[in-house]
Formats: C-alpha cells, sequence, structure tokens
C-alpha cells in the first residue's frame, strides 16, 4: 500500500487530476439545487442564476465523486477500506483549501466556461454534515459567451452583484428555526450521481 500510495506513483497522479475537478462538483450541485427548486438557495434575473451551494453537501458528494472514480481503481481494490479513508480525507483537505484561497482570490471561472464561484460565505451556520459555510455560484445558459474572457466575465460579474448581494440580504434575515429546515431538506443526500462530474 505504501508503494501504490508513493507521491510520484500513478495513482497520486490520477488523484491530483481528480481533485482538480472540485468546481465542476460545486457547479453540478449548484445546477441540481437550482433545478429542484430550492427556492431559498438561489435568485434568477434574465437567464443568469445565483445559487448558494452549502459546504456540507460539497463535501459529501466531492467525497463520493472521489471514491467512484477512484476507490475501486486497480491499485488500491485490495485496500478498499484504505482507499476511502485516503478519499475521504484528500476531499475535505482539498475543499478546505479551495475555500481558503477565496480570502485573496474574488472568483473562480469553471472549466465549462459558462459559470464562475463568485463568492463565499465560510460562516454561515448550515451546520450540515457538521460544516457551515457556502459558495456563490453565478451561472448562464449556452447563449453567453465563455467567461474565461475578461470583458465578458466583468460584464457578467457586474450583472449578477446586485444578486448577489440581495441573496446574501435573504440569507441573513433567515431565523435558525428556517435555516434547519432548509439543512435538513439535505442532510444525508448526495445531491450528484458519484460519476456524474466527469
Amino acid at each position: 500500500a505504501r508503494h501504490i500510495l508513493r507521491k510520484d506513483g500513478p495513482f497520486c497522479t490520477r488523484l491530483k487530476v481528480r481533485l482538480d475537478y472540485l468546481p465542476i462538483v460545486i457547479r453540478k450541485i449548484g445546477i441540481l439545487i437550482h433545478g429542484r427548486g430550492h427556492k431559498d438557495l438561489y435568485s434568477v434575473d434574465s437567464g443568469k442564476a445565483l445559487v448558494v451551494v452549502p459546504r456540507g453537501i460539497v463535501h459529501n458528494d466531492f467525497n463520493q465523486y472521489l471514491n467512484g472514480e477512484l476507490a475501486e481503481s486497480g491499485e488500491l481494490k485490495p485496500f478498499y477500506g484504505l482507499a476511502r479513508r485516503l478519499l475521504k480525507e484528500q476531499s475535505f483537505e482539498a475543499e478546505g483549501l479551495f475555500m481558503r484561497q477565496f480570502s485573496k482570490k474574488k472568483h473562480q471561472v469553471d472549466s465549462t466556461g459558462r459559470g464562475v464561484i463568485l463568492g463565499v460565505d465560510e460562516e454561515f451556520s448550515w451546520k450540515l454534515n457538521h460544516v457551515n459555510g457556502h459558495y456563490f455560484y453565478g451561472y448562464a445558459g449556452k447563449q453567453i459567451e465563455p467567461l474565461d474572457d475578461r470583458k465578458v466575465l466583468k460584464r457578467f460579474k457586474s450583472e449578477m452583484q446586485e444578486i448577489l448581494q440581495g441573496q446574501k440580504v435573504y440569507l441573513a434575515r433567515l431565523k435558525r428555526m428556517e435555516i434547519t429546515a432548509i439543512a435538513d431538506s439535505f442532510r444525508v443526500q448526495t445531491l450528484m450521481n458519484a460519476n456524474s462530474a466527469a
């Protein structure tokens, strides 16, 4: 097992590639939250949507995604319990590092070019799967130009600013009982199919 998990080995190389899928996992969860009509967690205006994506869901679904991709891989198949523990630790650590980068970075365009993480709130008290905080994910339909173009991104962020501010005010006004009810609707759920982020 130690030989398989060496840092320069093929398993760790594949793991690093899969860890980079985190923004896509956040995108998929955001689209599913919107699609399933969790109205407290999204705002829509002129074909653009802003979705609040709680970290507790991201933790759960990203861990499931990594397990679906890597736990049954040839090298680790004989060490199933080890794979699950390792991948859980790696998924939580990667998400924590990704969240912390937003203290310096203001946005993150996902690899589809049609959505962007516009900000985070590390402290919002969801207590969902023992995790607080959420991402603000903005996206639009295929009709927009790719957001990795600087001018398009600037315009998109400007258009989303009022929606983002409104969503923050809405969340701040929620009572504890309402926050708990929203969190309960997701508890111990996996929104994504484990392999649907690829």
